[in-house]
């Protein structure tokens, strides 16, 4: 019986050309080296490495120990409203709201344990979920009724900085939680040293890989990139609005709590969370 000779070059994936198409399956490093700087997030990390390096070479305390454990908390409120935000932008959407939830959540967190007289872990549970209910009005009014999101999310921003003021009658009240000597439950919620930075990196950590690689943060994409053939594929175009609010306006009042117990005082004034939401939005 006669044996059928067979070209080498066609002898499968043990053969030269398998082997060929396995090295085309794996990037070189000069490829791999292309496609990360064409990532958009490159150019940030570039930027602050240089300003990191001008202000290490031009002050001669800016990376000791003490000088960095003063600075790194205070990244850690931009990081979380900045996540917040950007699954509500995502949308072409924008959320204003996030100053006056800011400026509320500790209000009633301090309420909420002083004068109903809950602990102070049902009382930060209580002021997030009026948080929750804050952003899901501005998700029905902006999804459901069609109303344009600037509009909606600033006439809140009024109404709760003007209730923060009305509840609070303008007087700096002591954070409960937050006063020294310092219990867990301050430490872990913003006093402690790097409490804040630590929650920053894993809620930022998690609302990427939300946004990556859940359905969720597909939905959100579609509705963003166009609402009519999301909603024609099936995409329930108003849950995913107002559940992105919802996320909005939670991550605002957490910050704001956690402000609150790094201060060790709540303090019922619009101007300061104004300034770092607008930088938020900014960022």
């Amino acid at each position: 019986m006669a044996s059928v000779a067979q070209d080498p070059a066609s002898a499968g994936p043990g053969g030269p050309e398998g082997s060929a198409q396995s090295r085309r399956a794996f990037p070189g490093w000069r490829e791999i080296g292309s496609r990360i700087v064409s990532l958009r997030e490159v150019s940030i990390i570039v930027i602050t490495l240089v300003v990191a390096i001008y202000f290490s070479v031009n002050t001669s305390s800016f990376l000791s120990g003490g000088n960095l454990e003063t600075l790194l908390p205070y990244f850690a409120p931009f990081a979380i409203l900045a996540a917040g935000e950007v699954f509500v932008m995502i949308l072409g959407e924008i959320d204003l709201s996030i100053a006056g939830m800011y400026l509320f959540a500790p209000i009633m967190y301090y309420k909420l344990n002083t004068s109903v007289g809950l602990p102070l872990g049902l009382s930060l549970i209580g002021a997030l979920l009026i948080c929750l209910t804050v952003g899901a009005v501005n998700g029905a009014f902006v999804s459901i009724l069609g109303i344009n999101s600037f509009v909606t999310t600033l006439g809140t921003l009024f109404t709760f900085e003007g209730l923060s003021l009305i509840i609070s009658k303008g007087t700096p009240v002591a954070t409960p939680g937050g006063q020294i000597p310092v219990g867990s439950f301050g430490k872990v919620f913003g006093a402690g040293t790097y409490s804040e930075l630590i929650w920053a990196v894993a809620i930022v950590a998690l609302l990427q890989v939300v946004l990556t690689f859940t359905r969720s943060g597909l939905y959100t994409v579609a509705v963003g990139s166009n609402k009519l053939g999301a909603a024609e594929a099936g995409v329930r175009v108003n849950l995913v609005m107002i559940r992105n609010f919802m996320l909005c306006a939670l991550t605002a009042g957490l910050v704001g709590i956690f402000e609150a117990i790094r201060s060790q005082t709540v303090q019922p004034n619009p101007a300061g969370p104004n300034e770092i939401v607008s930088l938020a939005i900014e960022a």
